[in-house]
């Protein structure tokens, strides 16, 4: 699969094979592993359940959990076709890898742009965003796979990520909240100052409370045209991430984009809200 334009590249993602070649029963061993060890990180944010439903979670209280709720169910029910009756061979021939941007993954698969992590969980034992990032995007890079990483309060949490991936030099993509139109395309140049393969606009955040009420920011819906207009400063490769409506999907007709990010929400933004894979089914 191929997807976004760019330049392509013909080597192939670097994989640890000693981490992708877990047996079945090594792989559940190694989870639960972590889930014991993380409790000792995240206790009181996080009970890291065995499924992350949004059932029990204590970040999501009252009627905004259950959509988080909604959304876990609504994935439930998309299932995967077994099919052992083919042209076949030792399992060599099967590809999930995905071409975006120029850049070969072993699958269509990125981390969530998570940032702020002293102020999410106090007990860490990171020192700062910069240093989380850089032990994630060698981890996501290991398994052959690219990072998102994150914008939010405080200068610190989008360039210290951004640091760390121009220091690594792995793939990722920053994501940018809807600020205003200065705020925004000052750091669509330090993104591209920092070398990376696309630019992430976040549309789905324009609704959390934290980002206006609580928070004392303004975020900002933009058509499809303004968006353009706001990325037309830079030649690298833009994503829209959080789309969660189809109908947004057909403003306007014709409209190019590169790549649409489907979130699967844990329910913190809106109350009520139709789970995103619904309508992208």
């Amino acid at each position: 699969m191929e997807l976004g334009k760019g330049t392509l590249i013909d080597k192939d993602f670097d994989v640890d094979e000693s981490i992708t070649r877990l047996h079945y029963s090594e792989v559940i061993k190694e989870l639960k592993e972590i889930r014991e060890a993380g409790r000792n990180y995240v206790s009181g944010y996080c009970r890291l359940c065995r499924y992350c439903n949004g059932v029990n979670c204590p970040g999501t209280p009252t009627e905004r959990g259950a959509s988080f709720e909604r959304n876990y169910r609504k994935l439930q029910q998309i299932k995967i076709s077994y099919e052992t009756v083919y042209q076949g061979g030792n399992g060599t021939e099967i590809d999930t890898s995905i071409r975006l941007f120029g850049h070969r993954f072993r699958a269509p698969v990125a981390s969530a742009p998570f940032g702020m992590i002293g102020n999410f969980n106090p007990t860490t034992h990171y020192k700062d965003d910069y240093d989380f990032t850089m032990d994630l995007i060698k981890g996501t890079s290991a398994l052959g796979v690219f990072a998102f990483t994150p914008d939010t309060f405080g200068p610190l949490s989008y360039t210290g990520p951004l640091r760390a991936v121009k220091d690594s030099g792995k793939q990722a993509i920053p994501v940018i909240k809807p600020w205003d139109r200065e705020e925004v395309q000052e750091k669509i140049r330090m993104a591209d100052e920092a070398g990376v393969m696309a630019i992430g606009q976040d549309v789905d955040c324009i609704g959390l409370p934290n980002k206006s009420v609580n928070g004392g920011r303004d975020t900002y819906p933009r058509s499809s045209e303004q968006l353009k207009e706001l990325f037309s400063i830079t030649k690298t490769p833009f994503i829209l991430k959080g789309i969660n409506s189809v109908n947004r999907l057909l403003q306007p007709p014709g409209q190019e984009r590169e790549v649409l990010w489907f979130p699967t929400t844990g329910g913190i933004a809106w109350i009520r809200p139709l789970p995103p894979v619904k309508p992208c089914r």
